[in-house]
C-alpha cells in the first residue's frame, strides 16, 4: 500500500509506511548523551545476508525541543545535505537523498 506525505510545500510517495514488529529499539541515556541500539532482521528490508556485502545507505536522528513537541534538528550519518536543515516537514523529513549515502559494508 503506497502512502501520500504532503504539506503545504509538497507531497512525496512512499511504496510503504509501516510499523514493523520485528524491529527493535533500545536507547541508553548519559551524561554527555545518548547511545541508540536498533536491531532490524534483514528479512523485514528485503536483504539477504551474505558477510562482506556492501549496500549503500543511510541513518539518522530527528532531536526534538526540550518538550519533545517541534522538530528542531536532523542529523545524519552521511547525508547532511542542506535540505537536512528543513524541519517540521514531513516530506522533507522523508524524502531519500540517494546521492548522499554512504557505503555499509555487512559483516
Amino acid at each position: 500500500c503506497s502512502s501520500d506525505l504532503a504539506s503545504p510545500s509538497r507531497k512525496i510517495e512512499m511504496e510503504r509506511v509501516t510499523e514493523e514488529a520485528g524491529i527493535k529499539c533500545d536507547l541508553v541515556e548519559k551524561t554527555d548523551g545518548y547511545i541508540l541500539k536498533a536491531i532490524i532482521p534483514f528479512d523485514v528490508i528485503g536483504i539477504n545476508y551474505t558477510p562482506g556485502l556492501a549496500l549503500r545507505g543511510d541513518f539518522g536522528v530527528i532531536y526534538s525541543d526540550q518538550d519533545g513537541v517541534r522538530n528542531i534538528y536532523r542529523s545524519y550519518w552521511i547525508g547532511n545535505s542542506p535540505s537536512t536543515a528543513i524541519v517540521n516537514d514531513v516530506p522533507s523529513e522523508a524524502a531519500l537523498e540517494p546521492f548522499s549515502w554512504g557505503e555499509l559494508v555487512l559483516e
